[in-house]
C-alpha cells in the first residue's frame, strides 16, 4: 500500500500552493477555512505565502483532506495514526458470484 509521510505531503502541498493558479488557491482556502467567506482569486493570490506557512502547521487529518482536494485525479488518502503517514485504502477485488 503506497504511503506518503506527513512531512513529504506538507512539502508537496506547499509546492502546489507556490506554483498554482489563483483560482486553485481559492479551493485551498475553501478547504482550510470553510467558515470564512471565499476570497476572490486576487485575494487568494495575495495569501500565497501565508498558505505555504500555514500548511506546514496543519494537523495530519487536515493534510489528508487538503491532499484529496488538491490532487483529485490521484487516489484518495487517509491519515493512519499508527503509520503516521497518508495511506491509500486497500482495494478489494471482487469476483462475480462470490
Amino acid at each position: 500500500m503506497p504511503a506518503i509521510s506527513i512531512k513529504d505531503a506538507r512539502k508537496r502541498l506547499a509546492q502546489f500552493i507556490v506554483t498554482s493558479e489563483p483560482a486553485d488557491l481559492v479551493e485551498v482556502c475553501a478547504e482550510l477555512f470553510p467558515a470564512q467567506p471565499l476570497p476572490d482569486a486576487n485575494a487568494a493570490k495575495n495569501r500565497r505565502n501565508y498558505l505555504v506557512t500555514y500548511v506546514a502547521t496543519i494537523e495530519p487529518e487536515e493534510v489528508a483532506g487538503l491532499w484529496n482536494v488538491v490532487f483529485p485525479e490521484g487516489p484518495n488518502f487517509y491519515y493512519d495514526e499508527e503509520e503516521r503517514a497518508l495511506l491509500q485504502p486497500e482495494r478489494r477485488v471482487r469476483y462475480a458470484g462470490y
